[in-house]
């Protein structure tokens, strides 16, 4: 899932829907990434980690740099294309990977997606499914 698409096709999920971001990053970090993303979505900071081990999301070095993952690096620095912003002025955990979750309005998990490498995330239209259920 892309944000963009996400915001983009943000109608088709209802006024019920709403999105929300948790990240363990520090507060100026996140500031930065939802200005470059254009995120306008609310975002909560999570340094501690509570909620990513709460609903079982790990750290791995092994998933985050898979060979699949080093040989996407190598194509797209072939290529000329950039690999994205890199904040050296923050501490980040580059081995801690995401997950997306889909609550009901009673606070259970429709959806509990732990990433098993940093691009592996639902579909928009898988998402649009679930909460149009």
């Amino acid at each position: 899932m892309h944000l963009a698409d996400l915001q983009n096709r943000q109608s088709e999920f209802g006024d019920a829907v709403r999105f929300v971001f948790v990240s363990y990053g520090p507060l100026e970090g996140i500031r930065r990434w939802r200005e470059e993303v254009k995120c306008t979505y609310k975002m909560y900071t999570n340094p501690s980690r509570s909620l990513y081990q709460y609903v079982g999301v790990p750290r791995s070095i092994y998933k985050h740099w898979s060979i699949g993952r080093i040989m996407t690096a190598a194509e797209q620095i072939a290529e000329g294309k950039p690999l994205g912003k890199l904040h050296v002025d923050f501490t980040n955990d580059p081995h801690q990977l995401g997950g997306d979750f889909v609550l009901n309005k009673d606070g259970h998990f429709l959806l509990l997606h732990r990433s098993s490498n940093p691009k592996d995330r639902p579909t928009v239209d898988q998402l649009i499914t679930l909460c149009n259920q």
